[in-house]
């Protein structure tokens, strides 16, 4: 699971622009949790209104109890497992080694299709809670 989430760190290390002395490694495991809370948070909504289509309002009052937690456990697990411990530095000579440029622009690529993908997902559960919460009142 550990090498899964390397791979996604250096997908999106891939895509942010590098300059020297920057800090594009906390710009990449930025975009990370923001895509990987944003997919847990529309697949719980998404799950949880396919079940009880009518306790939406209750889908997003438990969500305001998951997105906290959520939110600081990603940031746990990226500042003080990741950053701190300067683990990014491990994945990337690893990455970098093994990927030659041409492959670095198609794990960019998908990285980028990740985060038109979460927000499509977000922006669409959007809608559907809009839908439902407009029609009960």
């Amino acid at each position: 699971m550990l090498k899964l989430y390397d791979l996604l760190f250096y997908c999106f290390y891939c895509l942010v622009i590098k300059r020297a002395n920057d800090q594009s490694h906390v710009r990449a495991i930025m975009l990370q949790g923001l895509v990987l809370t944003n997919f847990l948070i529309c697949i719980f909504l998404n799950v949880y209104y396919l079940y009880y289509k009518h306790h939406i309002l209750k889908a997003l009052i438990i969500t305001v109890f998951i997105v906290v937690p959520m939110n600081l456990l990603v940031d746990k697990l990226e500042n003080k497992f990741y950053i701190d411990n300067e683990k990014y530095l491990f994945a990337i000579r690893r990455f970098d080694k093994y990927f030659t440029n041409n492959q670095k622009k198609i794990l960019a690529l998908f990285a980028l299709l990740l985060i038109l993908f979460s927000t499509g997902l977000f922006i669409y559960t959007g809608i559907k809670i809009g839908k439902e919460t407009s029609s009960k009142f």
